[in-house]
């Protein structure tokens, strides 16, 4: 590919070894860029990518930005459209307005359910850093309620690789429920959805989805208004009609 314009929203380790690990994966990066004529990006990928001739780098604003109506890491998004549209010719305004328009995507922060006391959310985030983002945007778009997360870890081999990473975002959550690991590859790993759940403080679900939605639904929550996130790439959003 030699793109007339490569936009890279962020540079993070992920499915390395379909390329022959980290390094393989920053070197297609550095390839990419240099096959590119023009590179937008935010300042932290802006080394990686100064190969290509032409880098326009956006500062990465706090995390309370807000643009065109999104906030966090969809904020983010969006002006990153925003500036490429810009850079092909667009009116600021125009892009803006189309952007503000945009209806999101099946599994991409959906929302399931806005009830009396209690919201339902999905969200495909299965990577840490995609986790810690989730999350962090939940915060801000709903900072009344109880963050109640169900996370269902996805390949048993992702699970081993950022084990630490996952029980540091996830005990972040006010209440949270492990499903059982979405094997996709292998069917079996070193750790598992039990010990992720152990070293997190959270409760194991079954895989049952009736029986565990009535867990997460029963579950004690003081007097906030529930929020419940579903996360994981696999088959968790079966539990969503149960809840």
């Amino acid at each position: 590919m030699s793109p007339y314009l490569g936009i890279v929203p962020n540079v993070d380790d992920d499915h390395s070894w379909s390329v022959g690990g980290k390094e393989a994966l920053l070197d297609n990066f550095r390839t990419f860029a240099s096959r590119s004529r023009h590179i937008l990006c935010f300042a932290p990928e802006r080394a990686l990518l100064s190969s290509c001739p032409d880098v326009t780098v956006l500062p990465l604003p706090e995390k309370d930005f807000v643009f065109a109506g999104f906030r966090g890491f969809m904020a983010l998004n969006a002006r990153l459209a925003v500036a490429a549209a810009v850079l092909l010719g667009c009116p600021e305004e125009e892009a803006v307005r189309a952007v503000s328009a945009f209806r999101g995507v099946r599994r991409r922060m959906t929302l399931h359910g806005n009830g009396p006391g209690c919201t339902v959310i999905e969200d495909y985030a299965h990577h840490p850093a995609e986790v810690a983002r989730s999350l962090e945007f939940l915060r801000l778009t709903y900072p009344d309620h109880h963050l109640r997360v169900v996370f269902q870890p996805h390949r048993y081999a992702r699970l081993e690789a950022f084990f630490g990473d996952f029980v540091r975002i996830l005990a972040t959550a006010d209440s949270l429920f492990i499903a059982p690991v979405f094997a996709a590859w292998s069917e079996s790993g070193s750790v598992d959805s039990r010990q992720l759940a152990e070293s997190c403080g959270a409760v194991c679900l079954s895989g049952a989805w009736q029986a565990d939605a009535a867990v997460v639904r029963t579950a004690p929550h003081g007097d906030k208004p529930l929020l419940i996130a579903v996360l994981g790439a696999g088959d968790i959003e079966e539990i969503i009609p149960y809840l």
